[in-house]
């Protein structure tokens, strides 16, 4: 049996508990099903009442805690093909260029060279993304 880093030391992983189930959904996900040509990426928020490390609080919504969790889907039937929980500590250590690049490059990277239209949001500053398609 492999002991856990605690909460506050350097390789804690606060989504350790789930990253197993999420790894192998995620794979099965994207073993399943194949895309049609238009793909839209896009975070969505999901609302939580739980104790997390990685919740966020939105006092101007009705639900004030949520999960934010970034998304690829089909554009034409809203399947997700793609999907990353946001965690704001490793987002802005591993960046490479800024957060909307490297979250589309994340989310497109299995559909990538694959004659697919990513389409996103103002969000994710058009002129570093459009290098990536």
């Amino acid at each position: 049996m492999t002991s856990e880093p605690k909460n506050r030391e350097p390789k804690y992983d606060p989504q350790q508990k789930c990253r197993l189930i999420l790894t192998k959904m995620l794979k099965t996900i994207q073993w399943v099903y194949y895309p049609q040509q238009n793909i839209s990426i896009d975070k969505q928020m999901i609302a939580f009442k739980g104790r997390l490390k990685f919740r966020q609080y939105k006092p101007a919504k009705l639900t004030k805690i949520w999960i934010r969790v970034w998304m690829a889907a089909d554009a034409s039937n809203r399947y997700v093909l793609n999907f990353s929980v946001y965690e704001v500590s490793e987002e802005r250590n591993a960046l490479i260029h800024d957060l909307g690049y490297d979250i589309v490059t994340k989310m497109a990277r299995p559909y990538l060279n694959k004659n697919h239209h990513l389409f996103f949001d103002n969000f994710f500053q058009v002129q570093d993304c459009l290098n990536i398609c």
